[in-house]
């Protein structure tokens, strides 16, 4: 599976920015993101969603993330959520050019690029329970979340790149390097991913807790696979290096702002008896139908996805969010925030968008065969599940977003967990 399939992202993507299809699809989704957030803010009780409360913190702490400090200086909540929704669609918008074929229509582009944007978490209408908990795919009633997606792409977009340079200076011997090699932007290319970092992480802090692990692991397994090469060793540990800036913030977070020795905070082991307990398993029946697609692509298309360290850092990153999700808490007056499993619901944004990628790619290439049911091992059958997974997550997707959108109340789990660790 090639990392990079347009040399040219950029501006293949400006072009795409210039028709009206997609003027058109950034205009809709930015009014009605501004639409919804302003309802919220009117409204709290109709639309139960964390907007009023946050609005609320932002007047008694001094404490704020980036979405508080935007609304400082813009003035409005609406206006500030829908530019970082914007953002964050632009961001899948680059990733998608990175890696689908030049050669794909811009209409398909658009239908995949709306489809991974806006695929949230599985409902469906036969049901009384609107799911809208951390561990679903977009979370549209959290404003930080907000802040923090376009980053965590933008993130990992650098960091596929940085390494892609890495390796490819470990493939020219010293004693014939090439001086442009020197010029490639391996070092600028990892202060933009130090700058990049920094801003995920005052995002949303719970971002970095399982992003840095899973860089880590990541690149230890990248140079283990190099033969142990000294040379991507130290550029391993360049790239390490640019996450320092977070890394302190987040260790300030932790020890300085809201400490976990404090009486009132901290952090709590549940282990496997809550793990396995009622409100958990229900937690886990969501989040098993959200990942239903990447487990099926990855069954699949195995060949082919172990050679992507895209899917490798994205599956990596999810079993370290989904462990950090289900095995701790936060106690004291951040119990019912629920930080500890944001970064489940970022990795699982991050493993659908790449999965839709792996798909789209797979169904351009190879086309499906008509009679799908004859043989079990062909590319039609294997396909047909995939599609019907991913036709399953848009409709449920696109109900879930136009109940909310209207204002119709749900159902958060977080409640139950809440009421499960504490009462």
């Amino acid at each position: 599976m090639p990392e990079n399939i347009s040399k040219k992202p950029f501006k293949s993507l400006v072009r795409d920015l210039l028709k009206i299809h997609y003027i058109a699809f950034y205009t809709i989704i930015f009014v009605i993101i501004a639409y919804y957030v302003g309802q919220a803010v009117k409204d709290p009780i109709k639309y139960n969603t964390d907007f009023a409360f946050h609005l609320l913190l932002q007047k008694e702490s001094a404490q704020h993330s980036l979405w508080h400090d935007m609304v400082t200086v813009l003035g409005s909540a609406p206006i500030v959520t829908a530019l970082l929704e914007i953002s964050f669609i632009f961001s899948v918008h680059y990733l998608l050019h990175s890696t689908l074929p030049e050669k794909m229509s811009s209409i398909t582009r658009l239908f995949i690029l709306a489809a991974s944007v806006l695929s949230s978490a599985p409902f469906s209408p036969f049901t009384r329970t609107l799911y809208t908990s951390s561990v679903g795919l977009n979370v549209w009633h959290n404003p930080t979340s907000y802040a923090a997606k376009p980053f965590i792409i933008l993130t990992f977009c650098l960091l596929m790149k940085i390494i892609d340079l890495a390796q490819k200076r470990e493939l020219v011997k010293p004693h014939f390097e090439n001086p442009n090699s020197k010029r490639d932007g391996f070092y600028l290319c990892g202060l933009f991913l130090a700058i990049s970092g920094f801003i995920m992480t005052y995002g949303k802090i719970s971002s970095l807790q399982f992003f840095a692990p899973a860089v880590l692991i990541l690149l230890v397994f990248l140079w283990l696979r190099s033969g142990f090469s000294i040379r991507f060793m130290w550029k391993c540990v360049f790239i390490g290096l640019m996450f320092i800036p977070a890394i302190v913030q987040l260790i300030l977070y932790l020890f300085v702002y809201f400490p976990v020795n404090d009486d009132t905070n901290g952090l709590l082991f549940i282990g496997l008896k809550n793990f396995l307990s009622r409100p958990a398993r229900a937690i886990l029946r969501v989040g098993f139908w959200s990942i239903m697609l990447p487990v099926f692509m990855t069954v699949f298309r195995f060949k082919e996805v172990k050679k992507s360290k895209s899917f490798i850092f994205g599956w990596i990153a999810w079993v370290i969010s989904f462990l950090q999700a289900h095995m701790f808490v936060e106690t004291g007056e951040r119990q019912v925030h629920g930080n500890t499993m944001w970064g489940n619901q970022y990795a699982n944004v991050l493993l659908l968008i790449l999965s839709v990628i792996e798909l789209a790619k797979w169904i351009y290439e190879e086309p499906m065969l008509k009679n799908t049911f004859n043989n079990f091992k062909t590319t039609g059958f294997k396909g047909l599940i995939c599609s019907r997974l991913w036709r399953r997550q848009l409709v449920g997707s696109a109900l879930f977003f136009l109940y909310l959108v209207s204002g119709i109340s749900f159902f958060l789990l977080c409640t139950l967990i809440k009421k499960h660790y504490y009462v």
